[in-house]
């Protein structure tokens, strides 16, 4: 891959921090949900229709960059396919905001978008597996090997209805995205077994 290729992550990367931040700060000014952690990333992004409409774009930008970014690189059919399970879960949840919090929530909407949410997470987590295990390069491997650490105690936190994570929602999950980006990034760094 060349440079310029290489730094598509990070771009993608600052994008959704940025969004993250406009979403957060944009229901904290109107006096929404103000200093909640509880929060997800996708509820504070659903709250108004303005940052529904700013994640979208932003997962616009983001999902073709990743795909780019990916193409021609030398990683197997099964990654390459896990990796679309994962953009199509974030389209997923771009096109489905979750807006159970706002003034006019959408059942079927809020339903779509946690389908979309958990088969991220679920598909993250495989692409981290993967990713331990057929990475010829140390460095991601180790990467990859954190990633499933973290992985797998959101995973168990989330699905035991962990207090301590469900109170710090918004950072748990945004670190979880982070991680994949941090993946997706050191894909540059090693031959994928075919």
């Amino acid at each position: 891959m060349n440079k310029y290729k290489n730094l598509i992550p990070a771009f993608s990367g600052i994008l959704f921090l940025l969004t993250a931040v406009f979403a957060v700060a944009h229901a904290w000014l109107a006096g929404i949900h103000k200093y909640d952690m509880s929060l997800s990333f996708s509820s504070y992004v659903g709250l108004s229709r303005l940052t529904s409409i700013v994640w979208f774009i932003a997962a616009v930008i983001i999902i073709p960059a990743m795909i780019f970014y990916l193409s021609g690189s030398d990683i197997c059919a099964v990654r390459k396919a896990v990796y679309g399970v994962v953009f199509l879960c974030i389209a997923g949840t771009a096109l489905f905001p979750f807006n159970c919090f706002s003034g006019s929530p959408t059942a079927l909407t809020c339903n779509i978008h946690n389908y979309f949410a958990i088969g991220l997470m679920l598909a993250t987590t495989v692409s981290f597996v993967l990713a331990a295990i057929m990475s010829k390069s140390n460095k991601q491997r180790i990467t990859a090997v954190c990633s499933i650490i973290y992985a797998v105690v959101f995973i168990v936190l989330y699905f035991t209805g962990s207090m301590p994570l469900f109170r710090t929602f918004f950072i748990w999950e945004n670190l979880f995205i982070i991680l994949l980006l941090i993946n997706l990034h050191m894909e540059q760094f090693s031959e994928i077994s075919k």
